[in-house]
């Protein structure tokens, strides 16, 4: 799976994970994803550019492809290797917090 981020973050992130699915469809996942690009902050001016490392716990419903989780950084390189971030999403709607410590 792959999911593009519309704020703040740029670019596209490769995502890999275990599915756990119930009888009715609804699925847990936890997932590792490694996000390629720039952030940058609510003026539009750029953080850094390079990778971030994301855990990510993710709830699907394949009966309708709602999705919904969070995500916490755990590592970056590169523009990125001081910016940590706690991120949820609904769908292809993230939202959340990026701490830029440089």
């Amino acid at each position: 799976m792959c999911a593009s981020y519309n704020w703040p973050l740029t670019e596209e992130a490769a995502r890999h994970g275990t599915c756990f699915f119930d009888l009715s469809g609804k699925a847990t996942c936890a997932a590792r994803e490694l996000f390629t690009g720039s952030a940058v902050d609510e003026g539009g001016q750029t953080i850094g550019t390079g990778t971030l490392t994301f855990l990510e716990r993710i709830n699907i419903d394949s009966i309708t492809g709602a999705s919904s989780g969070s995500a916490v950084s755990v590592g970056g390189t590169g523009g990125l290797k001081d910016v940590r971030a706690q991120l949820t999403f609904q769908n292809d709607q993230y939202s959340g917090r990026l701490i830029s410590g440089s």
